[in-house]
């Protein structure tokens, strides 16, 4: 609930003043390198993803690949029009095996079939939130019609489908789950609204904005969360 639920409330009180603009989504892929079921397992493994399962410390893993892989750029031939939007996707890293490789001494990570899938997964979505401001891939517009490589590679590939993204005016409490293996909408339990409730309950914060650079006064914006 540290993270989950403030994110929660911030959606439900962004969505007031930004109707049509607020995405919610969680990432629940742990990687490929996770092997062990049972903390028994882990402990003998040194299994550290077992533990951390999907932190937040991999989301750059997922937007610039593996940072102990070598990349390898994907288009060749330089970049097109609807290609340079997409450059955060167009890099994948060399190495598929799951069990890793040494090169020069040194033990690379895996980085599997379905840590790639997950790279493009994120890119897609990402690369279309930027500059459509709108995640959502199945969409049929004049922005998301647009080729982008990661899409193309992501929904292409089988191991994921594309998925209806919508704001959370629409969908409520589901949020999006960014799985390669299991895309669709996770249902909030029982449980975990009891939890959250405990944040919605509380006090509105305050976020303090600088007016400008060299500027001796500050404005004071009151944001109710």
């Amino acid at each position: 609930g540290v993270f989950l639920c403030p994110h929660r409330r911030f959606a439900r009180r962004l969505r007031v003043d930004r109707p049509g603009s607020v995405f919610y989504a969680q990432t629940t892929f742990e990687g490929s390198t996770m092997q062990d079921h049972n903390w028994v397992q882990a402990l003998r493994h040194r299994d550290l993803s077992y533990f951390l399962g999907a932190s937040h410390m991999n989301q750059p893993m997922w937007i610039f690949g593996s940072p102990e892989e070598p990349k390898n750029c994907s288009q060749q031939g330089g970049l097109g029009h609807s290609e340079a939007r997409d450059h955060i996707g167009n890099f994948h890293a060399g190495n598929t095996s799951r069990a890793g490789r040494r090169l020069g001494g040194t033990l690379f990570r895996a980085f599997g079939a379905s840590d790639e899938l997950m790279l493009e997964l994120v890119n897609c979505h990402y690369a279309l939130f930027m500059h459509c401001r709108n995640p959502d891939a199945t969409r049929i517009s004049s922005c998301s019609s647009m080729r982008l490589h990661s899409c193309d590679r992501a929904f292409r590939s089988g191991g994921a489908q594309p998925w209806p993204f919508l704001p959370y005016d629409l969908v409520g409490p589901a949020r999006f789950e960014l799985n390669p293996d299991a895309a669709g909408m996770i249902v909030p339990s029982h449980e975990e609204d009891a939890l959250c409730s405990f944040w919605d309950a509380a006090p509105p914060m305050h976020f303090v904005r600088s007016a400008c650079h060299g500027c001796n006064a500050t404005k004071e914006q009151l944001i109710v969360l």
